[in-house]
């Protein structure tokens, strides 16, 4: 892990954070720029229907949107549209220009995910029947090919697809066995135009592997791990120059628990959620690794769950779980859905125009009468 280029680097890092993070902060807007305000409403449309409209009647789990915001991916337990098997968990694309819904083939079993380039022709997943595997989909040339290390990764039997690069070249993935501490411990980039695999990390990990997120040209790799500490356990963000191989520590101690919920495409900037201790107050904070300021993002008591490929809309969450969505240059929140919602990572699209989320409510669109959660893209305005 090349832990003296860590050590070194972190703890310069570390103390510009420290530095920065002292700074007084305006209540309820970000330490630099103006108060923050809830406006505008939101229009909402429902994801898992078919290409005919017809309503998902099977347990679904959100995940990102494209760019462009044109493509969101999600997860359905079978049976659901070509997706027979009862317990099956199948991949899909949802076309919203067209309407049009696109099954990732041989995803079957158990499948998680799903991870998109900035255009949704790639697509990378885990699936499996046993053991899950990482997969990458090419939606242009319609192949599927398994990721796995050179060497056969014979002493691993499971392996999780973890990021995707904005360019679609660049797939991370982690390999490992079901129980710890070999769960997970090895992560690699596998470079999809020539095949070759960099192992980034491996045994011994400090920790448990969390997030994995690249920069759109896949030259930047941040990664959370929760790190083993007295009764608990701590989450730390780092982020490792690929190139050079130089790691530093975007997170600091005195945040408390951090975990990562965006890394912008350019690699400069890290969105991290924190909790601090003992209150367990939330926070998000918004980390320049260049200039090492940091800027503290809305009020005490929301937590970042995903941003646009920009970092510089964010999208926050509260004690109800209801979302909204930060514009970091202006301060001023914009109404996501005021119902109890849940969002992952890479779930905003460029510019903040659409917010893929999963909710229980039945009243986010007429028609909702399945009894279920769904999958939903809101257009905030």
């Amino acid at each position: 892990m090349r832990l003296a280029r860590r050590t070194a680097l972190g703890a310069a890092l570390a103390a510009a954070l420290a530095y920065t993070a002292a700074a007084p902060a305006t209540a309820h807007s970000g330490s630099d720029g103006p108060p923050t305000a809830t406006v505008g409403t939101a229009g909402v449309e429902r994801v898992d229907t078919g290409s005919d409209g017809g309503q998902f009647g099977t347990y679904v789990y959100g995940g990102p949107i494209s760019a462009s915001g044109r493509f969101a991916a999600f997860t359905a337990t079978g049976p659901a549209p070509d997706c027979p098997a009862s317990g099956a968990v199948c991949v899909y694309l949802k076309d919203l220009r067209t309407g049009a819904l696109i099954r990732v083939p041989d995803t079957q079993y158990y499948a998680s995910g799903p991870l998109l380039g900035a255009d949704a022709k790639i697509v990378a997943y885990s699936s499996g029947n046993r053991f899950t595997k990482p997969y990458v989909y090419d939606r242009v040339t319609g192949t599927t090919r398994q990721l796995w290390p050179a060497d056969g990764g014979g002493r691993y039997e499971l392996g999780t697809a973890q990021a995707v690069s904005a360019d679609g070249r660049y797939v991370a993935y982690t390999v490992g066995n079901r129980t710890p501490p070999a769960y997970e411990s090895e992560l690699y980039v596998r470079d999809l135009a020539t095949g070759t695999d960099t192992r980034v990390l491996a045994p011994p990990l400090e920790g448990q592997l969390t997030n994995v997120m690249l920069s759109a040209d896949g030259r930047t790799l941040a990664y959370g791990m929760l790190v083993p500490g007295g009764s608990d356990r701590t989450g730390r963000v780092y982020v490792e120059d690929l190139g050079s191989g130089v790691t530093v520590r975007a997170d600091t101690d005195d945040y408390g628990d951090s975990a990562l919920a965006a890394l912008s495409a350019d690699g400069r900037r890290v969105l991290l959620g924190s909790r601090s201790y003992p209150d367990g107050v939330d926070s998000a904070r918004l980390v320049d690794l260049a200039s090492g300021h940091v800027r503290r993002l809305g009020p005490d008591g929301v937590r970042p769950a995903a941003a646009d490929p920009a970092v510089r809309h964010v999208l926050l969450t509260d004690g109800t779980d209801a979302l909204s969505l930060l514009d970091v240059r202006t301060g001023a929140r914009r109404t996501v859905t005021t119902s109890a919602a849940l969002a992952v990572p890479g779930s905003v699209s460029r510019g903040g125009r659409a917010v893929e989320f999963r909710s229980e409510a039945p009243d986010l669109v007429p028609g909702d009468t399945n009894g279920v959660a769904d999958v939903f893209v809101s257009h905030p305005r």
